[in-house]
């Protein structure tokens, strides 16, 4: 019984984590599906937009009795139905790769809580069973290492508090 009880805390906390993960990743999936849903909205919207002006375009010539089913008339209406749709597909996609990224984030917040959660059971297993970093195995060297960026240039500082100030 005495072991479990130091345990209790670090599941609540692994389970605190890993919930905290699954509900950013539900979160991400959800705006990742309105980012998408509003990307299908905004293509539609070109496409309609792009029907109005081919509509009126359309008008147009025939106020002024064009023939537009051959020729410039018609090169330029098909030029105006291709910038439509490659406007609604730019916007689709622009949608889409902003989801993607969300979901992403989700995915990454996810993995991140199940990574924190383990180094807590692990680290608190250790601690309990008297292996981990506040047990008897710190590092009391005398001489320790300052600068971590370039090891070929060690600063050597002497731990002075095992043998009190000399000049004192």
């Amino acid at each position: 019984m005495a072991i479990a009880a130091p345990l209790i805390p670090l599941l609540l906390s692994a389970a605190t984590s890993i919930v905290g993960g699954v509900m950013a990743k539900q979160n991400a999936d959800a705006d990742a599906k309105t980012q998408r849903r509003i990307g299908a909205v905004e293509a539609e919207d070109k496409r309609r937009e792009t029907r109005r002006l081919l509509a009126a375009q359309e008008a147009q010539y025939a106020a002024n009795k064009v023939v537009t089913d051959i020729g410039s008339p018609l090169d330029v209406a098909g030029d105006t139905v291709a910038e439509g749709e490659l406007a609604a597909l730019r916007l689709k996609f622009a949608r889409d790769s902003m989801s993607d990224a969300i979901q992403r984030r989700g995915d990454e917040a996810l993995l991140s809580s199940i990574f924190e959660a383990t180094g807590t059971l692990l680290g608190g297993g250790l601690d309990i069973a008297g292996l981990g970093s506040t047990g008897s195995r710190r590092n009391t060297s005398p001489i320790s290492l300052i600068n971590f960026g370039d090891i070929r240039k060690p600063d050597f500082t002497i731990n002075t508090a095992f043998s009190g100030n000399p000049f004192g």
